[in-house]
Order: structure tokens, then sequence, then C-alpha cells
């Protein structure tokens, strides 16, 4: 028999929080690259890694993103626009989360940095949303590599099949499915509804 789900793993950027970066790089990097390609080429980079993980400043992070993306902007305005990327959250994203909080823990688990992180906790309110948050660039670890659910799955001290994972990127959600969490790639808050939903969760 499976074991009811106890905890609910928000994703944010994509899910809860609605990003503009994609398009922005799409258009910087030209040569009809899809948001796919941009998305596999960002959870690759080096640089995104370093700079979401805590070990990298802002400025070395815009400086090494120019370069190693061969983007047609100064590290400045780069910076700048990368700043803004997280519009806010979702209209109904507070409300879906709060009402998930009687029956179930909800912690965030999401790769980002101390530029984003500021903006969720400040404007947005993440900090005090969640139960439980896992910051990229605070834990040192980032999605899709194995130690960071594994991470995640210590500190909530529940069996996978208990959490229910939401994520608006495949190649984040094919490692949380092969520990046995119950995974789904989403898009927007449309998306995070049907997938609570589709799973009793809603």
């Amino acid at each position: 028999m499976n074991k009811p789900i106890k905890v609910i793993l928000f994703d944010l950027g994509g899910v809860l929080i609605e990003l503009t970066g994609v398009p922005r790089m799409q258009m910087w990097m030209g040569d009809n690259i899809s948001p796919e390609g941009v998305w596999d080429r960002w959870l690759k980079s080096n640089t995104v890694r370093r700079f979401e993980t805590g070990n990298s400043s802002a400025d070395e992070f815009a400086r090494s993103m120019v370069r190693e993306f061969d983007l047609p902007v100064e590290p400045e305005e780069f910076l700048d626009e990368f700043t803004s990327w997280p519009k806010g959250l979702y209209l109904g994203a507070i409300d879906l989360v709060k009402n998930l909080q009687d029956k179930y823990l909800t912690a965030s688990f999401t790769n980002t940095n101390p530029i984003h992180w500021a903006r969720f906790t400040g404007e947005m309110g993440i900090n005090s949303l969640f139960q439980l948050n896992f910051p990229s660039h605070i834990t040192g670890i980032v999605k899709p590599d194995l130690e960071a659910y594994e991470n995640v799955l210590g500190r909530l001290g529940v069996d996978p099949c208990e959490i229910a994972f939401i994520d608006d990127n495949y190649l984040n959600v094919e490692p949380a499915r092969e520990l046995g969490l119950i995974a789904g790639v989403v898009s927007g808050l449309r998306g995070a509804e049907y997938f609570l939903t589709s799973n009793g969760i809603l």
C-alpha cells in the first residue's frame, strides 16, 4: 500500500514565481535556441553552479556569464537585467501554499542566488510562506545533483514516497523520481494545481 503524502516540496521559479529570464537569454544568445536549450546550458554551466552554490560574487558571476555565453552586453547590464528576472508570485500562489499547510508540511527547494533570494524573501515573503526552505546558495548544492535531493531528504526525515515534488524542469524532476519522490514537471501555478489535484492532494 502506498504511504500517504506528508510533504509538498516546491521549486519556486516557473512554478510559484513568474520568471522572464529565458526569453531574454534566447534574445541574447540568438541562433534560434529553444527554451529547453537555454535551460540545458544554464543547468550545466560552471559559472551558474558557482554562483548558485554561494561560491562566487555577483560581479564575478556577471563577468563569467557574459564570457561563457558570449552575450552581447556588458556585465553591469547583464546583472541589472538578471536582478529583475523574477517578476513576482503568480496570482493565487500564496493561497495555494497556505491551503496545503493544514494537512502537509510545505517546503521550497530551489536553485537560486543571493540576489534573487533577497527578492524572494523581501518582496515576496517566501521565508514566512514555507515551513522549511532549501535555497541552493545556502545549502551549497544545486539540482539536479543527487546530493541536493539527499540533503533535503535527510532534513525532512520522511520516506521519499511521502514527498510530492513540483519543478518546472524535467532535468530536476528525473533525479527526484529515481530516489522515489512523487515528482512532476509543471508550468506555472495552473500546472502545479493540476499536478496536486491529479495526485489526490488538492
